[in-house]
């Protein structure tokens, strides 16, 4: 991957990571709630909200990566994410993170090296180039 592709998806996660922090923060002022019809008016809270930007903008972000990069290299990147989430909850929110759970970060952080060493090894192709119409499009996706 190109140096301004891996700066895109790395400004991808970290605006997931935002999002799920203010996510998180939002819900804490907010307390316990049920699945209801009223819980679209979460939305409005200004943490919520703010969360929900941020992960408007990591999409955008990340359509742009999908655009430039292989989905099979780009995508386990994200897993960096789940890593910072259980230390910000650790560190940030004070939340319990037991053995298991470090055992599975140490797993992702391994398995994140080895897909990036893996894409070292082996050759990138480039994307095809799609043509922009609904049936061209459909073309490359036929029915099974």
């Amino acid at each position: 991957m190109q140096p301004k592709v891996i700066v895109m998806l790395l400004f991808s996660v970290a605006m997931g990571i935002v999002g799920q922090l203010f996510f998180k923060a939002g819900m804490r002022e907010t307390g316990n709630i049920e699945l209801s019809p009223s819980v679209v008016l979460l939305f409005f809270r200004p943490k919520v909200f703010v969360g929900l930007c941020c992960y408007g903008i990591a999409t955008t972000t990340w359509l742009v990566v999908l655009s430039k990069a292989p989905l099979s290299l780009a995508y386990p990147f994200l897993a960096v994410g789940y890593i910072v989430i259980v230390l910000m909850g650790k560190f940030v929110f004070r939340e319990e993170v037991v053995m298991a759970t470090w055992i599975g970060v140490l797993l992702i952080c391994v398995g994140v090296v080895l897909i990036g060493y893996g894409s070292q090894i082996t050759r990138q192709t480039p994307l095809p180039a799609v043509e922009k119409s609904p049936v061209a499009v459909a073309a490359h996706f036929p029915p099974e």
